[in-house]
């Protein structure tokens, strides 16, 4: 039968320590957790990034995590989703509604290590996750097994990067609608993924913020080519991005550009696609020196 936990009402679990999850049964049985209404669940001690959460999916069936109504996950290690089954079993979601929290003080590590189903995390409704540093897809078997979809003003904020397997690029981040990524980091040269992925893989960015605190410059730098989509901006609030002949963001035709200054600019490449006028947000040594198209 399946097996189902609901938390509602300001009520909530915390564990002091690590904490897992792991749905094994054989049969046709689903695990379904929920929380409501600002319910909670807190993994670990302030300070403490080696108390992990894991979830470990490795049954014949589904299983559900869902979090509404301002409920909040807060993990002070790693939270790993980890979809290790064999080719039984249908797919494992997490998915964020109606201004829910995720915020993890480490890594978010997305696993499928040994199945053709798929593990999905998804955010919808003004909901919000934050990673204090990196997404890692690097435990992909294959193309369309690991998604992180955003939707409907909802918000991602990543510090550190997005880890893709060296060997082959699978994972599928896709932003849409109003959501917004925020690349807040606050050490030096963090990475802008790009969109290219392998097989049907790749990264789609909605509107993006470009937001790292360290004095020291680049604060940011471009794994390959990375495009903002008509009807989308990328705003430059603080940080100087380094970019080059083959790494740079390419702006879509009816995309926009912001808040450029003498603190967060381009030092280097950054293409324009379309006839529309248009500010490219370039500078150099700390100052900003827009280029202006009309």
């Amino acid at each position: 039968e399946d097996v189902t936990l609901s938390i509602a009402d300001d009520a909530g679990i915390s564990v002091g320590g690590d904490c897992s999850i792991s749905h094994s049964t054989t049969g046709k049985s689903s695990l379904n957790i929920s929380l409501y209404n600002n319910a909670f669940w807190t993994v670990g001690t302030s300070g403490h990034t080696t108390d992990d959460f894991t979830i470990n999916y490795d049954a014949a069936y589904k299983m559900l995590f869902k979090l509404y109504d301002n409920s909040a996950v807060t993990v002070y290690g790693d939270l790993s989703l980890d979809r290790a089954n064999g080719d039984a079993g249908q797919d494992c979601e997490l998915n964020q509604y109606s201004t829910s929290h995720v915020t993890i003080y480490d890594d978010l590590i997305l696993k499928n290590t040994k199945n053709t189903k798929l593990m999905k995390y998804t955010l919808t409704d003004n909901a919000i996750l934050t990673v204090k540093d990196d997404i890692d897809f690097s435990n992909a078997p294959a193309a369309q097994r690991l998604q992180l979809e955003a939707w409907s003003s909802s918000k991602i904020y990543i510090a550190g990067n997005f880890v893709r397997n060296s060997s082959h690029k699978y994972g599928v981040l896709s932003c849409n609608e109003s959501s917004t990524l925020y690349y807040n980091g606050t050490t030096q040269q963090q990475e802008i993924a790009a969109n290219a992925g392998d097989g049907s893989d790749s990264f789609t960015y909605a509107n993006v913020v470009l937001n790292n605190t360290t004095s020291s410059a680049p604060q940011f730098t471009m794994e390959g080519i990375s495009e903002i989509r008509d009807g989308y901006d990328l705003k430059f609030t603080d940080g100087i991005v380094s970019s080059d002949a083959t790494h740079y963001f390419k702006i879509l035709d009816n995309a926009t550009v912001s808040d450029a200054s003498n603190s967060s600019y381009v030092d280097g490449y950054i293409h324009k696609i379309g006839d529309d006028a248009f500010t490219f947000p370039v500078g150099d040594n700390g100052y900003y020196a827009p280029i202006s198209i009309s």
